[in-house]
């Protein structure tokens, strides 16, 4: 059996088709906690060949067998199947490798209900991935010791295992693995972490003997768009070739926000011509999947030329990408997409060529720069409390943003968190306006600031630094009306 879901957004699936074949499904949209629910889509077909000088799909991993799952910290598991990848042995958080215990009634179903019915699992190993904390990184870590292309390790959970502190009692009881919990195994290629392979086995009793669990082939869909992405036009201006066929917009002119995938490769300088920004995203998808050649999608048929050095948009670029024009009827979507891309390089905002604007939950413009984007390295900073601090001048996490307004987020520092939660806030602080405030689950406190403080020689007149937290996730950035670093 095989299936796929989506983590948090419009993604792409699969069902088995009505002979036995696979169906390829674009899902619409859904707003839920988890983000693992599976909808009906609209169909979406994609070319398998893949032409000279196109970039090869990466395989999707399959768990075959589980070996005996015994109950507590240490089950010392043995977990084999195919495309695993390689190097992917780790003693903390992964983003391929997830437990998920449902406890002793649990089903698949649950996982594919989430957000329609009461969590009672508990996730633990994963890292961005995990898409029930936002893609922060489980409190419950892993030991995985060693990982091959067909086989996987799994040692023992790591030190808060047994330790759940939060909510009420009848959510996520305890954080630890009894006799017949039923567990969910997942599983990412090391290499290229975009689909899941999910196997579910009972807990045996300690010390019982057996043969394990062989595994049905169960596949889900990562999340994979990392960063990016817009349903709001962009006023511009298109560009045609022969034919009147659209081009994609020049460095920094993009009439929809760019989109980084989980394999940092972009889809950039995005043009429209009677269609929008959520077809670009569709398209954009298909783009991914197809790595250079030609492919169909959301009604739209897409081909690609091969560009390099010399050409109109390469000082964006590392190497070849391709330029993709896409067609259905009247309507044209036109963009880039590459596996490496030039963020130094180009011009616009967010890490992406094109400024891109998003809206508030009140409706309207809100962002007319930055925003999106994977978080930076950075070293975080701590004040008393164990209290976030925004980063460093010049070290910030994400990118910033700036509003309709003129005012802007900057210095962002993210601990247990992400760039899209940082961007979620920070809307809410462009609303609040230096007061406190609660958003995306984050209760946010501002202390004002000014000449002299530390961020200081970045703002004109008064600006506030906001702390945000989540239990252990922290979010903490400036937001003032008159930046000028």
């Amino acid at each position: 059996m095989l299936r796929r879901f989506s983590q948090g957004r419009s993604r792409p699936g699969w069902s088995i088709g009505p002979c036995g074949g696979l169906t390829r499904h674009l899902l619409v949209p859904v707003a839920v906690a988890l983000g693992l629910v599976p909808v009906a889509g609209v169909p979406l077909a994609l070319a398998t060949a893949n032409p000279a000088g196109a970039v090869t799909a990466p395989c999707e991993p399959h768990i075959t067998h589980v070996g005996t799952f015994p109950p507590g910290q240490d089950p010392d598991v043995t977990v084999t199947g195919t495309c695993f990848g390689a190097g992917g042995a780790f003693n903390g958080n992964s983003n391929h490798f997830r437990i998920t215990d449902l406890g002793p009634a649990g089903t698949l179903a649950e996982l594919e209900n989430a957000g329609k019915v009461q969590q009672t699992w508990w996730n633990a190993c994963a890292g961005t991935t995990d898409a029930i904390n936002g893609g922060s990184p489980n409190v419950v870590t892993c030991i995985v010791p060693a990982w091959t292309n067909t086989s996987v390790t799994f040692q023992s959970f790591g030190s808060e295992y047994g330790a759940y502190r939060d909510g009420p009692s009848s959510e996520e009881t305890n954080w630890v693995v009894d006799t017949g919990d039923k567990v969910v195994v997942q599983v990412w290629n090391a290499n290229e972490p975009i689909s899941a392979s999910w196997c579910l086995v009972t807990v045996a009793a300690q010390g019982a003997s057996g043969a394990g669990t062989t595994c049905a082939s169960v596949l889900v869909a990562g999340n994979p768009v990392i960063g990016g992405g817009s349903k709001s036009l962009y006023p511009g201006t298109d560009q045609f070739g022969p034919g009147h066929k659209l081009l994609p917009t020049p460095l920094g002119g993009g009439q929809c926000q760019f989109q980084e995938f989980i394999d940092q490769s972009y889809q950039a300088q995005i043009a429209v011509y009677g269609a929008n920004c959520t077809q670009a995203d569709a398209v954009g998808l298909g783009a991914f999947q197809a790595r250079g050649a030609a492919f169909g999608a959301n009604g739209f048929t897409c081909s690609a030329v091969a560009e390099g050095a010399g050409s109109q948009w390469a000082s964006a670029w590392i190497g070849t990408y391709y330029a993709y024009n896409c067609r259905a009827a009247t309507a044209q979507v036109a963009f880039n997409w590459g596996p490496r891309y030039n963020i130094g390089g180009a011009s616009g905002s967010g890490g992406g060529s094109s400024s891109g604007s998003s809206t508030g939950s009140g409706g309207g413009v809100v962002i007319s720069g930055g925003g999106g984007g994977s978080a930076h390295p950075g070293t975080p900073h701590f004040g008393p409390g164990n209290t976030l601090l925004p980063s460093p001048l010049g070290q910030g996490q994400c990118e910033y943003q700036e509003f309709a307004d003129h005012s802007y987020q900057a210095q962002i520092a993210v601990y247990e968190g992400n760039c899209t939660q940082a961007d979620a806030v920070g809307i809410a602080a462009y609303k609040a306006k230096g007061a406190a405030f609660t958003a995306d689950g984050f209760n946010c406190k501002a202390t004002a600031k000014g000449a002299g403080s530390e961020w200081g020689s970045a703002w004109s007149g008064t600006y506030y630094a906001y702390d945000c937290k989540a239990g252990v996730v922290q979010v903490a950035f400036n937001w003032g009306e008159h930046y000028i670093y």
